[in-house]
């Protein structure tokens, strides 16, 4: 019944689901199943990257997409409520449609005149030994198909099963395991800051296609997260790991005249400690942010400083320290968001009618508080508004709770229960 009580949250603070969130409709018991009614939505995000061949999607739409999630976290946020489980699975599309589009000057649309002359500037003078360019990228995933391109970029966020109060029990282990933040596999234990990790993975693969982080172990993964950023793992989180998290580190050289200090730094222990050589190889080939956003954007990406902007916000997103990492809120106000001029196209409208605004954000409705979760079924019922007239779909979960809301793709490795 606890995400019962989370969607009955939400709804009740959020009764036009401004913030991007999905609506439950009503629920009901079926033979000690409870079944939830919701809206009904399109595709994930995860699953029209894969119907399209894992081709990136247009700048426009990154945008799109990230300020809505955005919007949604930090209003998460504002009810102290940290998702937990963001991914591409959990990311729906409000419709389906979508257009094909030829992959000529750009995977997501033609170019402007202009942003199409600079792109293939930068495609007729390669660096040496540079990548191959996001369009010969994009035309061998899709094998010289046309693209596919949601043609409203409207999205809604689902899965609310793992979802916990910041006052709530807090499970070890968050996350599916491409979007765990480090604090989570070091055990140190996690807050708001994991769900903008989470983000900050999701902008990345909706840049490039591919999920940053592809691994199934932790060593492997702290190593890959060493690799993408670029700086190694701090010794001050190293020090601060969980008995069962230190295996993964040993002791680095000492530093020479560093002031107080009184222990070698802890490194991670790698490529020593490596499960295989298999393992190596996969973290050598992980790119640092920069080159993957060179080498596998769309490339209306790659003109007025997107990549460059891009690539900011998600290190920004992915600092190590939690207390480093931009709220959710800080990001919306980042300059990627601007380079668009407004080109998001519909399902982005900032701030929503009749809320405090963008000055004031987070912030709920005007003159609302949040409203308290309700204690149990009845409860959440009572909170939630009425099945609407519109076309609804049902969603089956376990009477535990936990898995509601729409469900994910072949990925995911369960939520809290992730390997």
């Amino acid at each position: 019944m606890i995400e019962l009580a989370v969607l009955a949250t939400l709804a009740a603070n959020d009764s036009a689901a401004h913030f991007h969130c999905v609506h439950l409709r009503d629920w009901f018991d079926y033979r000690g199943h409870v079944c939830m009614v919701f809206e009904r939505l399109g595709p994930s995000l995860y699953d029209f990257l894969r119907k399209n061949h894992y081709r990136p999607f247009p700048a426009r739409l990154v945008r799109a997409f990230g300020r809505q999630l955005l919007e949604a976290t930090a209003y998460l946020h504002a009810l102290r409520l940290v998702h937990t489980d963001l991914k591409p699975e959990n990311v729906l599309l409000v419709a389906g449609d979508y257009d094909r589009v030829e992959p000529v000057g750009g995977v997501g649309g033609v170019l402007p005149a202009a942003a199409a002359a600079a792109t293939a500037a930068a495609d007729a003078a390669p660096a040496p030994n540079a990548p191959a360019t996001a369009l010969a990228a994009a035309a061998a995933r899709g094998g010289g198909t046309a693209a596919r391109v949601p043609r409203s970029s409207a999205v809604r966020v689902i899965d609310f099963g793992s979802a916990t109060f910041e006052d709530a029990h807090h499970s070890a282990v968050v996350s599916t395991r491409h979007y765990r933040a480090p604090e989570v596999i070091l055990g140190l234990g996690w807050s708001y800051p994991a769900d903008l990790w989470s983000l900050g993975c999701i902008l990345l693969e909706l840049a490039t296609g591919d999920a940053l982080f592809q691994t199934h172990e932790n060593l492997e993964h702290l190593a890959m997260m060493e690799a993408a950023l670029g700086v190694a793992l701090p010794s001050s989180l190293a020090s601060r790991a969980s008995p069962a998290a230190t295996r993964l580190f040993r002791d680095g050289p000492p530093v020479h005249g560093a002031p107080g200090a009184s222990a070698p730094p802890r490194v991670l222990d790698w490529p020593e400690a490596a499960s295989s050589r298999r393992s190596v190889r996969a973290v050598q080939k992980v790119e640092p942010i920069r080159a993957q956003l060179e080498a596998r954007a769309d490339p209306s990406l790659r003109v007025g400083g997107g990549a460059d902007a891009l690539a900011d916000l998600v290190a920004r997103l992915l600092q190590y320290e939690p207390s480093a990492r931009l709220s959710a809120s800080d990001a919306l106000a980042h300059p990627f968001f601007a380079l668009g001029g407004g080109d998001e196209g519909e399902g982005v409208a900032w701030p929503p009618p009749g809320t405090a605004g963008a000055a004031a954000w987070p912030a709920l409705p005007v003159g609302a508080a949040p409203a308290p979760a309700p204690e149990g079924g009845e409860g959440a019922v009572a909170a939630v508004a009425a099945v609407a007239a519109a076309p609804a779909v049902v969603v089956a979960a376990p009477a535990e709770g936990g898995g509601g809301g729409g469900g994910g793709g072949a990925r995911s490795e369960g939520g809290s229960n992730g390997g």
